[in-house]
């Protein structure tokens, strides 16, 4: 009688165990919304804008909607905007509202002696 006891109660123990583990198969799935693929922009459909400072002529683009926060974003010395990579660019412009620029003498910004 003493080991069908504990065997009983070992059964009811694991039985316990596989419930409040979630070892039981259920019909519910939980599924993740289907994720989409950002959309790269084309440097040749944005215009380059031209800004005089100090004598120079500083080329830039934007990028992203006007009412959205602005976020500027700066090359290494030696590159120029068009390295940025335009899906990169593209993601950065569903939130933010995007500037790259060329520094002075460098891709489309001239280099003139500043006054």
């Amino acid at each position: 009688m003493k080991i069908q006891t504990i065997t009983a109660a070992t059964l009811v123990l694991a039985l316990c165990i596989l419930f409040t583990c979630g070892c039981t198969t259920t019909t519910e799935t939980n599924q993740l919304p289907p994720v989409t693929a950002p959309t790269a922009l084309s440097y040749n459909d944005i215009p380059v804008q031209y800004a005089e400072v100090n004598g120079i002529t500083l080329g830039y683009r934007e990028f992203g909607a006007e009412n959205t926060e602005p976020l500027l974003m700066l090359v290494g010395f030696g590159e120029t905007m068009n390295t940025w990579n335009p899906t990169f660019i593209g993601i950065l412009a569903e939130d933010f509202h995007v500037y790259t620029y060329d520094h002075r003498g460098m891709g489309e910004s001239t280099d003139v002696d500043a006054q």
